[in-house]
This record gives C-alpha cells, structure tokens and sequence, in this order.
C-alpha cells in the first residue's frame, strides 16, 4: 500500500512482489466486514496511515460508472453512517440512492461471480441502511425486492444435485451470458457458483429469505461442495481458492451441531 494525496491506496505494479487488488477495493470492504475500526494503524514503508486513509481515496476517487461497484458499496455500507451526498475528486456527488439505483440497473451477466457480490453488496447495503438510514423509502423498497427475488429465484433454480451454474440467475427472458455455457457446466464453474450462493445464503435473515428452505438448500450444496474438495489436488485448491475458501465456510458452518429447540 501506498501514499497518495487522497489517502491510501495500492500500487498500480502488479508483481509476486508487490501485489495489487484483484477487485477495486477490495480490501477496503474486507476491513469493513471484519469490523476493523477507522482508527487502526496501517504500517506502510516509510510512514504511517489509517484505515481512514484508505477510506478517503477510495472515496475520493469513487465514479458511479466504474467497472465494479460491488467492493466500493460493501466498503461504504460497512464504514459511511450518512445517506449523503459525498463528493469525488472529479467534483461529483452522489449518495446511497445513486448508488444502490446503479448496481439494480446493471446486467447480472456482466458481473463477477455469477453476480452474487452484486447481491452481496445489496445486502450489504440494506443492513446498513437498517442502522443508519442510507436509503429513501423507495429504494429501500426496491433493494429488498430484487434481494428476497434473487434468493428465491437460487433456491429454484438449484440442481437436485445440490449445484449451482453461474447462469442460476437467468431466465427465459434474460440475454445471452458472455460466460460460456462450457465453464458454466463445468465443475470448476459449479463449484464457483455454488460456494457463493452456498455462503450467501446461509447468512441472510428471515426477512430476506425462508429459513426453512434455506437451510436444506445450503445443506444440499454441503452435501455437493464436501466431494469436490476432497478431489483437489494442492495445485487445484491453490488455482481455485477463492471458490474454495468460501466452499470451507460453508462445509464448516453446516458440519457444527445445531442447537437444541429449547435454545436455538
């Protein structure tokens, strides 16, 4: 990480050495979900900074427009208390209404993972707003639709083996994926889908989802996801180990004993 006049943020080298973020800030989100605080130390070569810093830059230089959106809104949601307006280093505004309307409006064929971080960040998003009050009521309203609509539409669209495509989110009125339909059916493209939609789901409360239908859709892509782990090689996990990694949580919440009915 770097220093930079609008705070911290990664070098643009990318090398072995020196590694840069494979999704945009992506790393601002990650401290977010882990509840890292604004005031904590960030080391960097020659001089000290902030996760603040980090904060700043990413706001700073923020455009509704940009390739994803998906780690910037997770980011914000996690660390931003105020509906808005905030401003970039371009001079433009924007708040969480502008924000969530652009990541509605945009094709889940166009987006990573089969679209599951777009409705990570939805969630994201709404959770905040629940906390602070980030959203008109009217976009409240739509988040949550397109969230309970989208959950509903990966339960039905499960395989009765327990897999998800990356195409789970297509109907018969959808275009065309970019993704081929060879990757989709394939075991590394399933168990990309799957390990997302997996994990997910099986964080979203009952207002979002049916905790019922929930918990056997999770524990059927377990009972999928626990032999295609056992069948990597090293080299495999290491060349798929983002899916892999959110496989593990997945495999490892369902394996926990459940509570007793007298006090779940």
């Amino acid at each position: 990480m770097v220093k930079t006049r609008d705070g911290i943020g990664f070098s643009s080298i990318i090398a072995k050495s020196r590694p840069s973020e494979y999704h945009h800030d992506q790393v601002l989100a990650s401290l977010g979900q882990l509840e890292i605080p604004e005031s904590t130390n960030i080391q960097l070569q020659n001089s000290m900074g902030s996760v603040k810093d980090v904060l700043k830059q990413s706001v700073a230089r923020f455009h509704l427009k940009q390739k994803e959106l998906e780690w910037s809104a997770i980011g914000f949601s996690c660390y931003l208390k105020k509906s808005g307006p905030y401003k970039n280093k371009y001079g433009e505004s924007w708040c969480f209404d502008d924000l969530a309307k652009e990541l509605l409006s945009r094709d889940f064929s166009e987006a990573s993972c089969g679209g599951v971080h777009r409705l990570e960040a939805l969630i994201s998003i709404y959770f905040a707003d629940k906390r602070h009050f980030l959203l008109s009521k009217n976009m409240r309203s739509r988040v949550k639709n397109m969230i309970v609509g989208k959950m509903t539409q990966a339960i039905k669209s499960q395989s009765p083996s327990g897999y998800w495509t990356i195409h789970w989110w297509r109907n018969d009125n959808s275009p065309a994926p970019p993704q081929s339909t060879a990757f989709a059916n394939s075991d590394t493209g399933r168990l990309l889908a799957t390990s997302h939609l997996a994990e997910l789901l099986m964080r979203l409360p009952s207002d979002l989802v049916n905790q019922h239908e929930k918990r056997n859709s999770v524990e059927r892509a377990a009972n999928w996801l626990v032999p295609q782990l056992k069948d990597l090689t090293s080299e495999q996990i290491q060349a798929t180990f983002c899916p892999c990694s959110h496989a593990s949580a997945v495999v490892l919440s369902v394996s926990r004993p459940r509570s007793s009915p007298n006090t779940e």
